[in-house]
């Protein structure tokens, strides 16, 4: 449980307030500047309706504007993740812990490949395989994957959430595998970003377990084979592009 709650720490990085910023200033002859979005302007009837971004709402004629000025917005610390409609790629080296509470616990290391579309700043779709290595066991896993990614906001700094689904087929370790992780992506360029999370993956696998027992004045061993769900809790540093 220390573990866990010690992966889970670093996503207080994730916490993100959203300001709203005005579109528009608009100058009156009287020397007042009104900041806001303009919702209404009408020549004909002499007004022009401006909302500001407490909720409030002006109205003007428009005889007594004296120019209206396009407010350029900063990308600032925000600036938007980047994300939008393009091939993407992401790379996460994992380590994963394993689970006292599971049947059968054991670390691995390791890492995935995602490859796929991203359909906006939100939403990305795509296929991946991994590789992961079993300290104790010296078995390796190869699963593959479709990977389902969420990202929150569109800001330079934004949570998300990341699901990956599919097999493993090598004959250590066959069977199903799922990973579901939260974490927090940082935006250090164009289209280039670094991520941290952590999560809890499952891989299903035929385990060999042997027995020692005594009997008849000697010992003897014996072997049985048992399905089980190898847990585990991971911390990843993932890059994407």
């Amino acid at each position: 449980m220390k573990k866990v709650l010690f992966l889970l720490s670093f996503l207080a990085c994730c916490i993100s307030i959203y300001a709203q910023k005005s579109n528009e200033r608009v100058y009156l002859k009287n020397g007042s500047i009104i900041n806001g979005t303009i919702i209404e302007q009408n020549h004909v009837e002499d007004l022009i309706k401006i909302q500001t971004s407490d909720g409030s709402l002006f109205v003007y004629k428009m005889s007594d504007v004296d120019h209206i000025q396009a407010i350029e917005k900063s990308e600032g610390f925000r600036g938007g993740n980047g994300l939008h409609s393009k091939f993407r790629v992401i790379i996460e080296p994992t380590y994963v812990f394993g689970v006292e509470e599971s049947d059968y616990k054991e670390d691995r290391v390791g890492g995935t490949v995602s490859m796929g579309y991203q359909f906006n700043p939100y939403i990305y779709l795509g296929v991946g395989a991994g590789g992961f290595h079993y300290l104790d066991s010296e078995v390796t896993s190869l699963p593959v994957f479709l990977n389902f990614r969420a990202d929150f906001i569109n800001a330079k700094i934004n949570p998300f959430v990341d699901a990956k689904g599919g097999y493993s087929p090598l004959k250590d370790v066959e069977g199903a595998y799922a990973s579901v992780s939260l974490g927090c992506r940082f935006r250090l360029g164009k289209s280039f970003g670094l991520s941290l999370s952590t999560g809890t993956e499952i891989q299903s696998a035929e385990i060999t377990y042997k027995y020692r027992s005594y009997y008849n004045g000697s010992y003897h061993t014996s072997r049985s084979k048992k399905r089980t769900d190898i847990w585990g809790v991971f911390a990843k540093i993932g890059i994407d592009f």
